[in-house]
């Protein structure tokens, strides 16, 4: 990966941790994958993983997911109730996923 490519992964993934930290409801975060791993190649896609605790679980990724789209700009979507995919206006794939923090342990085993 370029300088240029890793500055823009680094905006994305800046912007995304902004609003994460933003909410207080948001537990932990971390990311996944090639990218995570240091093993990605030239176009890695985000793998973005966090959760939420569970009073708060079904208001911030079941009922309304702007709080955490709105901070990056989105050429197209897909959503359902247990992920978001999206392309960025950059050409960057990130896929999103929210656990109630009281599913982790079962998560982490798996």
């Amino acid at each position: 990966m370029n300088r240029k490519s890793l500055e823009t992964y680094t905006d994305l993934i800046n912007r995304l941790n902004l609003a994460l930290k933003n909410e207080v409801k948001v537990e932990s975060a971390w990311l996944e994958g090639s990218l995570a791993k240091g093993t990605s190649h030239s176009r890695p896609d985000i793998n973005l993983f966090f959760t939420i605790q569970d009073d708060s679980f079904e208001r911030l990724w079941n009922q309304d997911r702007s709080w955490l789209l709105n901070c990056i700009p989105i050429r197209a979507i897909v959503i359902n109730e247990k992920f978001v995919s999206l392309l960025s206006d950059n050409g960057i794939t990130v896929d999103i996923e929210a656990l109630p923090l009281s599913e982790l342990p079962k998560y982490k085993t798996h």
